[in-house]
């Protein structure tokens, strides 16, 4: 009995010790696999900010209107996607840093978002110059805070998961300072960027609409609603419908 009981006594020391050595491991390998999926993400944004960024600068090289079309992957975990602005006190005001950027969701830890930024040199914009919401976006990323700074952030489709078609335009308006005689804009081709108020109207938007065209509330802003135009509806008579 004696010995039965030391063996049961040795056993167990064995399997403890066993499980002390895998324990460690399975922690170093959940922590590998996190990071390299955040690192395939990270990859896969910066991918598709430099074609962007690439095209931008080529049709920005052009006279205006000059127009561009780009299909672009778009990884999960992307919270937000705004173009970062940095102008001179001075007045009046000039442009002198331009930053695409993004806010990701953490790997780590749950409702913190990480913020990784594209600097480009060309004059880019979103299509509406949509302002983002400042208390929302101060939070996450502090660079917005400063009076001299502003950021712009782009609609949740734009960013949503998937392959993008991004329509790059060169044009004469629509640009983040009033003095400049041209800027770039950057827009998904097949989403509506009409704003609408939508306060007890969004069923009889969808019901005018009659082409299965889905109203999709922005994640920060519950005022506004785009319409994502589906197949062959081209997103003016989507504009027409919300107008």
């Amino acid at each position: 009995m004696k010995k039965r009981g030391q063996l049961s006594v040795e056993y167990l020391l064995i399997v403890a010790l066993v499980l002390i050595s895998i324990i460690p491991i399975m922690i170093m390998f959940r922590e590998y696999a996190i990071g390299a999926e955040n690192d395939i993400i990270k990859s896969r944004i910066e991918t598709a900010s430099n074609r962007m960024i690439s095209k931008a600068e080529e049709m920005y090289g052009f006279s205006p209107p000059t127009q561009s079309k780009i299909d672009v992957s778009m990884p999960g975990k992307v919270a937000y996607m705004y173009i970062y602005y940095n102008f001179t006190t001075s007045t009046p005001k000039k442009l002198q840093e331009t930053k695409l950027k993004y806010a990701i969701q953490s790997p780590y830890k749950e409702g913190e978002l990480i913020v990784i930024s594209f600097p480009t040199k060309t004059p880019i914009a979103t299509e509406l110059l949509r302002a983002c919401p400042g208390s929302l976006i101060n939070e996450i990323d502090p660079e917005c805070s400063p009076s001299n700074t502003e950021c712009q952030c782009f609609f949740s489709g734009d960013y949503s998961v998937g392959t993008k078609r991004f329509r790059i335009i060169h044009k004469e308006q629509n640009c983040p300072d009033p003095a400049m005689k041209s800027c770039v804009t950057i827009g998904q081709t097949n989403l509506c960027k009409c704003q609408t108020f939508c306060t007890g109207a969004s069923a009889e938007i969808k019901d005018r609409a009659g082409i299965g065209d889905s109203i999709t509330h922005t994640p920060y802003d519950s005022q506004y609603v785009t319409l994502e135009c589906r197949g062959s509806t081209p997103p003016e008579k989507c504009c027409s419908i919300a107008n």
